[in-house]
């Protein structure tokens, strides 16, 4: 994660298969449908198809998987799905603000810009 003048940069180095970007409450762990409680005002879904977020003996490629942060508009990135090739991160932001997805090749990643 960085800071980009008035941007926050989060870099995903996993494959990703399309999926959309959306604001959304409630935030529910894709798995059970429990909802999770996530800081801020604003959620952001990243949702990837045909993706995991562990490696084949089950362990877990992102050690913290629920970060709070204290960053001037992103408050927490929690990831909620790695399920059945599928995973998803909530940002908690303190409100809606512009943000894009690029995805980037050699290696391939996912960038998510959210402005502070």
């Amino acid at each position: 994660m960085d800071m980009i003048g008035l941007f926050l940069r989060l870099t995903a180095f996993i494959t990703p298969r399309g999926g959309p970007a959306t604001f959304l409450p409630p935030i529910q762990q894709c798995a059970s449908g429990n909802n999770i409680a996530v800081a801020g005002t604003a959620f952001l879904q990243i949702s990837m198809d045909t993706a995991q977020a562990h490696n084949d003996a089950g362990q877990s490629t992102i050690p913290d998987r629920d970060r709070h942060l204290s960053c001037p508009n992103l408050k927490q990135l929690v990831l909620t799905c790695d399920f059945e090739a599928k995973v998803g991160f909530v940002f908690g932001l303190d409100s809606k603000k512009p943000y894009r997805v690029v995805e980037l090749q050699n290696p391939t990643r996912l960038v998510i810009d959210v402005k502070n």
